[in-house]
């Protein structure tokens, strides 16, 4: 199974079955509208879904031209505004074995459990 998600007005994630051709729907992420750098599956089967904003959403650009920035830097100070009052997206685990025999409708959420909001900048020590 290949596993993937959507952005836009809401998050899907849904799977691909290569066997048989054909892509199943899962149900919505509830409450967000991207699935942002990451699915990934464990060991055990597990999948494991990182939401965020939706990339493709529109915000305020401002007038490239005035005053002393370039682009690059006038770019990244509108990208920082847009996100500043954002607390980040969530980890979800979506548990294929137990939650794809009971996805019944297309407009349903999806059987994830949230684990909550990772903490930014965070590294390990061996």
């Amino acid at each position: 199974m290949i596993y993937g998600g959507t952005s836009g007005d809401e998050a899907y994630l849904f799977l691909f079955d290569p066997a048989i051709n054909k892509v199943r729907h899962l149900g919505k992420i509830p409450g967000h509208s991207g699935i942002h750098h990451s699915i990934v599956e464990d060991k055990a089967g597990d999948i494991y879904i990182g939401t965020g904003k939706n990339m493709f959403e529109d915000f305020e650009l401002s007038k490239w031209g005035e005053g002393d920035d370039s682009f690059d830097i006038t770019l990244w100070k509108d990208i920082k505004k847009h996100f500043s009052g954002y607390r980040g997206g969530h980890l979800y685990r979506y548990r294929p074995g137990k939650s794809n025999r009971n996805v019944k409708l297309t407009d349903m959420d999806c059987e994830v459990e949230d684990l909550g909001m990772p903490l930014a900048n965070i590294q390990s020590t061996p």
